[in-house]
């Protein structure tokens, strides 16, 4: 596989947030996740010409741009918005895209043919 996002089974041992340590002690769903990388996504990135990594600074941002999404959803739809998100529920919702994001981000970079780093406020960083 010329490009992929595998941890390694030493990688998935420790619980990254709560609820892999909760939820996942163990490691059924970790387990699943690298099983699943290393046979379809691993046929579909084989596939892939050319590899473009939209990376976002750090795995902190993740929480506050879906912040900013379901507060535009509230904003747009008022009180229809009911399937917004609180916060605890976002709180439990990125969580399950933590172990696999912090690794993309950390792994990708040496695999990507181009990194287009965005910061903190979504704008695009070009590297002097």
């Amino acid at each position: 596989m010329r490009r992929g996002a595998t941890a390694g089974a030493e990688d998935i041992e420790a619980p990254v947030n709560v609820l892999e340590r909760e939820e996942d002690a163990a490691q059924i769903w970790r387990d699943h996740v690298n099983r699943q990388l290393r046979g379809p996504y691993a046929e579909l990135f084989g596939r892939i010409d050319r590899l473009i990594l939209l990376a976002a600074p750090d795995f902190s941002v993740v929480r506050k741009w879906r912040g900013q999404q379901e507060d535009a959803l509230r904003a747009e739809q008022g009180d229809r918005a009911s399937r917004a998100m609180d916060a605890d529920q976002l709180d439990r919702f990125v969580q399950h895209y933590e172990r696999l994001t912090r690794h993309i981000l950390t792994d990708m970079p040496g695999h990507a043919d181009l990194i287009l780093s965005i910061d903190k406020d979504r704008q695009l960083r070009i590297a002097r």
